[in-house]
């Protein structure tokens, strides 16, 4: 899927100031988050396995995604997690560094969106012992770790998408997925996952212009 993003310069004072108050705002809100964020490892000094955070707000757990605050949310030197996925740190199920480290791992749809891979598919190569998965107990969460998985996925370096700028228009990026901009085949073709992306080898028949 294409996706294209323009930016137009601004043609008046106001349209300026206005562009000017929005990357204010952006800034704020990441300078907001690099602060607090500061504060919660400062805190781990005193805590340094752990600590409820309490504050009233939602977050995002860092591995299953699941939204949590106050008492089902556990903060440590990984990052914010729910209590299942913490749960499975300390039992050594899952390793905390994914937290900080998605590109080391895969999660389920994930597979649909690098190799247009169906759920239905996947769940056939777990059970056939193909793909290896950890799960989480509490939450049954699916885990793909590249290191268990060598040789059956690639590292996601080179499954990034490719941006180019639009000709005749200087102001427009055009984004488009890795298999549009590079032949599946010769991207995946050694890895024990490309027989099962039947659609990704319906792409790699044609003949892909390279867009970098």
């Amino acid at each position: 899927m294409r996706v294209t993003y323009h930016y137009d310069e601004p043609k008046t004072p106001e349209e300026k100031e206005e562009q000017e108050r929005r990357v204010s705002a952006v800034y704020k809100i990441i300078f907001d988050a690099v602060l607090e964020e500061r504060k919660l490892e400062e805190k781990l000094k005193d805590y340094p396995n752990g600590f409820a955070i309490m504050d009233g707000k939602s977050y995002n757990c860092c591995i299953c995604d699941m939204h949590i605050k106050d008492e089902e949310l556990w903060y440590d030197k990984w990052g914010k997690k729910c209590l299942a996925c913490q749960d499975a740190v300390g039992r050594n199920i899952i390793p905390g560094s994914i937290c900080r480290k998605h590109k080391d791992w895969y999660i389920n749809w994930e597979f649909d969106l690098y190799f247009k891979i169906k759920a239905s598919t996947i769940k056939k190569l777990i059970r056939q012992d193909i793909l290896k998965v950890r799960i989480i107990p509490k939450n049954g969460f699916e885990v793909f770790l590249i290191k268990d998985n060598a040789g059956v996925l690639p590292v996601k370096d080179i499954l990034k998408d490719v941006s180019f700028p639009v000709e005749g228009d200087k102001n427009a990026i055009t984004t488009i997925p890795w298999y549009e901009a590079k032949d599946p085949k010769k991207i995946l073709g050694k890895y024990k996952i490309w027989p099962y992306s039947t659609a990704l080898q319906a792409d790699s028949k044609n003949n892909h212009q390279k867009c970098v």
